[in-house]
């Protein structure tokens, strides 16, 4: 059910004392565009390298695929912006998701709680209108993991 594409920009989760270690890690089993960040790596790769990291990588908590970058400073923008996105290409409606929220910035505009309590509105609000369905949603900001 996944969109698969040529490419795909991911993000691996990890302690932020191995973000170094996993950009290199991520690099020997062939990703590319790899950007560390805080407690997170991100990377390209295509879906047969998404396998070999997922098999090799020792070091990454968890893989996420990110569908889509959204820069917004209002709540309502991050919910327009977000219900354009036909998720069920993705997913299934009786899939459980986990939605993980990383600000670009220190103190965002937007509190992470409210990102992610417009983000499962809208992918709620995105499944009803193509599919007739609602899904399963859980969510957790960065400080989580």
């Amino acid at each position: 059910m996944v969109v698969v594409q040529p490419k795909n920009k991911m993000l691996a989760t990890c302690p932020n004392e191995m973000v170094d270690l996993l950009a290199a890690e991520l690099a020997q089993l062939g990703c590319e565009e790899i950007t560390p960040g805080y407690r997170v790596v991100f990377f390209t790769t295509d879906i047969e390298g998404f396998y070999r990291v997922h098999l090799w990588s020792r070091l990454a908590s968890r893989f996420y695929l990110v569908l889509k970058e959204i820069s917004a400073n209002t709540a309502t923008i991050i919910f327009d912006k977000a219900k354009r996105i036909q998720y069920h290409q993705y997913f299934t409606a009786d899939t459980p998701i986990k939605i993980q929220i990383n600000s670009a910035e220190a103190d965002p505009k937007v509190p992470v709680h409210l990102m992610g309590s417009k983000l499962r509105e809208a992918i709620a609000d995105s499944f009803l209108h193509y599919t007739g369905k609602t899904c399963l949603l859980y969510t957790s900001d960065a400080a989580d993991e």
